[in-house]
């Protein structure tokens, strides 16, 4: 079987580390036959991805972080085609987290070669795939102030900033969502809308999803007073919200749906998007083949 790496080589750690020699000491061991390819921009990857498996190759590997892994298993989804691979080499490695794949590079590439598969779930919101998270609200205005600081600012520090910016601007949210035949008027804080169990680099916004359960678990958290939030947002990082549970409320669905009247940002695995109106959140009926 043929191997295509497909490396972003400006994702997080992969700055200013060469991913070549590893990739290389290990294949070379091998009869696998692979490439090694670099992207060159937004969307690249997949472009790259659709590419490899018309030549017959059929293990994408994808080389930097949830961004990049999502746009190789957009390509994999498109072509119904092809087994994604990880080498975790982002800020964030979520995926990676929820499917216990090694964050060490050269233990992740060793996973490449014993080829252990497992089929998982794949989200879908707004015609985009997610394989983590999808979601409305505070945590997706963090996500875009903090590309305001990334240019100038190092990961964590922009986060932070990012937060701050947030706390002091974001107004809550006014919508309505139906599930299960059940309609409800809410005013939310944010809506997170999980495949995987974590996001934002390792919060686990829901703690006890499954990724192949053919389910979403939903992560309510409705209005409340800013001073409140700061006790009650650091403890999603370790999936402890839930004590919270005048304010935190958790759901397992098989599809979502959400409608505003006023302009919400969406966050689908990192990636922003600005929309209103109906916000639908499903499964795919496809699956997708990962080496884990």
């Amino acid at each position: 079987m043929k191997i295509a790496f497909i490396v972003n080589p400006i994702a997080g750690k992969n700055r200013k580390k060469d991913i070549t020699p590893f990739i290389k000491s290990e294949l070379d061991k091998t009869n696998y036959e692979y490439t090694i390819i670099y992207t060159k921009g937004i969307n690249h990857a997949s472009v790259i991805t659709k590419e490899y498996i018309d030549k017959k190759y059929g293990i994408i590997v994808a080389v930097g972080g949830d961004g990049t892994v999502r746009e190789v298993a957009s390509g994999i989804s498109y072509k119904n085609k092809g087994i994604l691979g990880i080498i975790p080499m982002g800020t964030g490695n979520d995926l990676a987290r929820t499917l216990n794949i090694p964050l060490d590079i050269k233990e992740s590439i060793k996973r490449i070669v014993k080829r252990k598969i497992k089929e998982i779930n794949i989200g879908i919101s707004q015609d985009n795939i997610f394989l983590n998270v999808a979601s409305i609200g505070f945590d997706a205005e963090i996500v875009e102030n903090t590309k305001v600081f990334k240019g100038f600012l190092k990961g964590k520090v922009a986060y932070t900033m990012g937060i701050l910016r947030t706390l002091f601007t974001f107004k809550s949210k006014n919508i309505k969502i139906e599930y299960d035949g059940i309609k409800r008027d809410e005013n939310i804080l944010l809506v997170a809308v999980a495949n995987g169990r974590f996001y934002g680099g390792g919060m686990k916004i829901c703690p006890k999803a499954d990724i192949t359960d053919n389910q979403l678990d939903v992560c309510i958290i409705k209005n409340i007073a800013k001073f409140k939030l700061l006790f009650l947002f650091p403890s999603v990082y370790n999936g402890k919200h839930g004590k919270y549970d005048k304010y935190v409320e958790f759901i397992r669905v098989s599809s979502l749906k959400i409608y505003s009247k006023n302009e919400i940002v969406l966050n689908v695995d990192g990636d922003i998007l600005k929309t209103n109106g109906l916000i639908d959140f499903n499964l795919d009926i496809k699956k997708l083949n990962i080496i884990v």
